[in-house]
């Protein structure tokens, strides 16, 4: 029987007569390498003893088995009990402690089942009570080390460096009792059940995830537009995928100090539109100007000292040279400036130092610092690479394409501060997002692409959903003739 497919957990549960809790904060792996990776990374061998907590079906628990000398695990679902006699039965070093974790005394349990062996403590642990756990875990002091599964979130709390926004009491303890390192992250797809939203707000959800509030709602005053900063007139830019133009046509202007926001159903010519616009191609027709200067075939480093910078839809084919460290990622569109070269040849102490300030000021999470892998950081920390580096230019236009796409609602929080505050310093900001809420959120003008051309202008206070909806699918049109 293998505990971590999908159809073999669903038998076994279903012979048990089991069903998931919510309240219990159950979630069973159902990709193999993750208990594998966790328990070779804790370190068991047979002169260890591990407390799990949670074991569920015993996934994690086998592989703790087969390394240490004695595993004991703490259950509280007492439906569970029948399943992990059935899982753990031809493992005699396995023992299963009936109740609570928070109501264990740790140090008693300790000395009574892993006397005589180092003791750690391995889990992954139920997500609505993994805050008070660690804290009681460390202030126990009788663990030699710890390696749990939990939230991204709280990982990022746990790990958060002085003067950043996840940086509080929770970490100071953490830091205090231990030193810890981030080692790798398991995707939502490695879960079984996926979360059950029917009965959880979004903001209860979200809190759970982050273990704070977040703030969904966009707090910006009204924005006081500017001169124009970008004027795109007549654009024409072709596409790859047919013979026909992706762009045709297309006109319209951001001014310093607003937020336009270009929306519109995936493959309607937005990405063709960002490309010419920011030199990834070239148009054939019409013109952009860039503070009245005629930037239309310009390269894409004079698009740069002209002003512009650009947060792209792909951070990995056009945001990041993946395989370079983080202080490289940062200085990629400024590494010629004298700042940063003298007659060819990299400060790399400059370089440091400047990357160094920019995970301080945009909370950039790395193993590493500057010398991290920028492979090796999460979405989220790679987006906020990519927005650091950017805005840091100080440019008059700033072009963001689907700057949220993929990331959790932490990081979709910090970024959509980071685009109004943008804003309100006087830059104008073109937006492209195919996430109305993000669309009506953060825009003060919008306007729908359909088929290559702009068919609707909009002010967000004024129009709904319901309304956008209809212009992005191409069902209206203004200008078009009534009736």
């Amino acid at each position: 029987m293998d505990l971590c497919n999908r159809n073999d957990i669903q038998a076994l549960l279903q012979r048990h007569g089991f069903h998931f809790s919510k309240a219990m904060g159950q979630n069973f792996l159902i990709q193999g390498w993750v208990p594998r990776d966790i328990a070779a990374a804790c370190g068991a061998d047979e002169h260890t003893g591990v407390l799990e907590i949670g074991p569920g079906i015993g996934p994690l628990t086998r592989e703790l088995a087969q390394r240490a000398g004695k595993v004991v695990s703490v259950e509280l679902d007492r439906r569970l009990y029948p399943v992990l006699e059935e899982t753990m039965a031809d493992f005699p070093n396995f023992t299963l402690i009936r109740g609570d974790v928070m109501q264990q005394e740790l140090p008693a349990l300790v000395r009574e089942h892993l006397g005589g062996l180092r003791p750690i403590l391995c889990a992954n642990l139920p997500y609505n009570i993994t805050t008070p756990l660690l804290t009681r875990v460390v202030e126990s002091r009788c663990f030699q080390s710890l390696t749990v599964l939990i939230q991204k979130e709280v990982a990022q709390r746990i790990c958060a460096a002085p003067g950043t926004a996840d940086y509080g009491a929770f970490t100071l303890l953490m830091q205090y009792y231990t030193a810890p390192e981030l080692l790798f992250e398991v995707p939502n797809t490695c879960f079984l059940p996926a979360v059950d939203i029917k009965d959880t707000t979004k903001e209860e959800l979200s809190k759970m995830m982050v273990g704070r509030d977040v703030q969904f709602a966009v707090e910006k005053k009204p924005c006081e537009p500017g001169k124009p900063i970008l004027e795109v007139e007549n654009l024409v830019v072709p596409s790859k995928v047919h013979k026909n133009n992706a762009v045709r046509g297309v006109s319209f202007n951001v001014r310093a100090g607003e937020i336009v926001c270009i929306a519109g159903i995936d493959g309607n010519g937005q990405s063709e539109l960002i490309y010419g616009i920011t030199g990834l191609e070239k148009p054939t027709g019409g013109t952009i100007r860039l503070e009245g200067r005629d930037i239309t075939n310009a390269p894409i480093r004079e698009r740069s000292k002209a002003g512009m910078s650009h947060i792209p839809e792909d951070r990995h084919k056009h945001g990041l040279v993946l395989d370079y460290t983080l202080a490289d990622n940062m200085v990629l569109q400024r590494y010629w400036q004298p700042e940063f070269q003298n007659h060819g040849f990299i400060k790399k102490g400059a370089v440091l130092d400047y990357a160094e300030r920019l995970i301080k000021q945009y909370d950039v999470r790395s193993g590493q610092g500057p010398a991290t892998i920028a492979r090796s950081m999460s979405g989220g920390n790679q987006q906020k690479a990519i927005i650091a580096r950017e805005v840091d230019k100080e440019p008059e236009l700033l072009v963001a394409v689907q700057p949220t796409r993929g990331l959790d609602v932490g990081a979709i929080e910090y970024i959509h501060k980071q685009i109004v505050a943008e804003r309100d310093r006087g830059r104008a900001v073109l937006l492209v997002s195919l996430e109305l809420d993000e669309v009506m959120n953060l825009s003060d003008r919008i306007l729908v692409i359909y088929e290559g051309e702009i068919v609707g202008e909009f002010d967000p206070r004024k129009t709904t959903v319901e309304e956008l909806g209809l212009y992005m699918a191409g069902a209206k049109k203004q200008g078009e003739a009534k009736a």
